[in-house]
């Protein structure tokens, strides 16, 4: 998790950069292409990224958790207790170490809107992180998981630097990210790392 927070601490200053879960298909081509992890049928646009199972796991909500009113939106810590005892991760999260990294609009948009992120004891892709926290997510009203599915996928961007203050505006936020200290690892249930994606 040190070392993930080391190349985040480096994506901040990095408008031109995001993650992504896939795995590079061909390095002769990263330059100017498409993220696809399947050719395209229309274009013949052969694939540029491969699913890969990760250690590390980015964790998104589609929603603002609200936050109390008197709550100090700097404080991304105590932020992001209030988004943990929202989400109702499973067991396995209780007490491990994870950086909460603000996204662009914590503190301007109403609601927590952070990341957060883990490193897990096995490798997981997306259909096995689906299997995992599909049935314990809490849901919204509606029935939508509050976590976003969609940062699990392999060509998914997942954008990580600092906004971008037009004129001379500081940013409202003294830091944009922080390790909460705990368990190194978060252990993965057996048999998840078995699971794979339909074809």
């Amino acid at each position: 998790l040190d070392d993930v927070a080391e190349v985040l601490r480096d994506l901040l200053t990095r408008p031109d950069s995001c993650v992504v879960r896939g795995g590079i298909a061909d390095p002769a081509r990263t330059q100017w292409v498409r993220r696809l992890v399947y050719a395209d049928q229309k274009t013949g646009d052969a694939p540029t990224l491969t699913v890969e199972p990760r250690r590390w796991l980015a964790l998104d909500f589609d929603a603002p958790i609200p936050l109390p009113g008197d709550m100090d939106r700097r404080d991304l810590a105590a932020c992001a207790r209030v988004v943990l005892a929202a989400l109702r991760l499973p067991r396995a999260f209780d007490g491990a170490a994870h950086i909460v990294q603000a996204t662009a609009g914590h503190g301007i948009k109403p609601g927590a809107r952070l990341r957060l992120w883990y490193w897990l004891a096995t490798p997981l892709d997306r259909a096995s992180l689906l299997a995992w926290f599909d049935p314990a997510i809490a849901r919204t009203a509606d029935g939508k998981p509050l976590l976003d599915y969609s940062v699990f996928g392999a060509a998914q961007p997942i954008y990580t630097a600092a906004p971008i203050f037009e004129g001379w505006r500081p940013d409202h936020l003294p830091e944009r990210m922080v390790t909460i200290p705990g368990r190194s690892v978060v252990d993965v249930p057996p048999g998840l790392d078995a699971k794979r994606p339909p074809p």
